[in-house]
């Protein structure tokens, strides 16, 4: 999933067509959700305090938040003093 995620990621380009626009937006809402999905599942499998041991899951955990508070700020079409592209590159580390 983490491979596929990347991969979708790779389509981005300079000045990027309206189709790899759309799929930009769709496999960003995708993969966002599937990962905050996996995130919940395990937080209520393993309770907050287990959960929140490894520094792996702590590692996810704040990729799903900056990815949902990316998705709100792109839904409020909000302006940031960085680009929000940039908090997306951050979900390539959880390869490592």
């Amino acid at each position: 999933c983490i491979t596929a995620n990347v991969v979708a990621m790779a389509f981005e380009s300079w000045k990027p067509a309206e189709w790899q626009n759309r799929l930009q937006e769709v496999a960003n809402s995708f993969f966002g959700l599937l990962f905050g999905f996996e995130c919940l599942t395990k937080l209520m499998a393993l309770h907050p305090s287990r959960y929140f041991d490894s520094n792996w899951n702590r590692f996810d955990y704040c990729l799903v938040i900056v990815s949902m508070g990316q998705k709100a700020v792109d839904t409020m079409q909000a302006t940031l003093p960085l680009h929000p592209s940039i908090l997306r590159v951050a979900r390539i580390l959880r390869i490592f």
